[in-house]
């Protein structure tokens, strides 16, 4: 009599798996988190943007120094500003609270802060009145941007100003 190939897959697999007990603890489990997207039109992230008064910096990220001030970001949440004219001790100004933050550059008088996939430009010549500006003015008094294309491009589809500013139409 001749065995049916399928009978005996079957019976291999069961023979094959079985449970190991020695090893399970409920130690070995542990809270997974995940993340879940938020869709927000650019308007709406740009309405989040404040300027805060001190809060205490939970997580580093880029540091820039620009005149006697040192820039430092706080990945997700914003930047902080710190007055570093006496490097013995410095004091904290302020803190720019900007969703979606993750790098910072600084040209000439312009804080440069992206916001997720979009761009919001400081005037810091006067951190006493920090003012968000327009990318378009920043470029128009004589700031030049470089590399941004991609992402800038794709937050700003719609935008003819912005693709004329950055060379690319998406």
């Amino acid at each position: 009599m001749k065995a049916h190939p399928l009978f005996l897959s079957v019976i291999f697999l069961f023979i094959s798996c079985e449970r190991d007990t020695d090893n399970i603890d409920d130690e070995d489990w542990v809270n997974v988190t995940y993340v879940t997207p938020v869709y927000q039109t650019a308007s709406a992230i740009a309405e989040q943007v404040t300027v805060e008064d001190l809060k205490e910096q939970t997580s580093l990220g880029k540091i820039i120094t620009y005149q006697n001030y040192v820039f430092v970001n706080e990945p997700m949440e914003g930047v902080h500003i710190v007055d570093n004219s006496d490097p013995s001790n410095p004091t904290n100004l302020s803190f720019l609270s900007i969703p979606g933050n993750l790098d910072i550059s600084i040209i000439d008088d312009y804080l440069f802060i992206d916001m997720f996939s979009s761009l919001a430009v400081f005037d810091i010549s006067d951190l006493s009145k920090i003012q968000e500006n327009n990318l378009i003015e920043a470029v128009k008094s004589g700031v030049s941007i470089a590399g941004a294309h991609g992402g800038l491009v794709d937050a700003f589809r719609k935008s003819t100003n912005y693709q004329f500013l950055l060379g690319a139409n998406g």
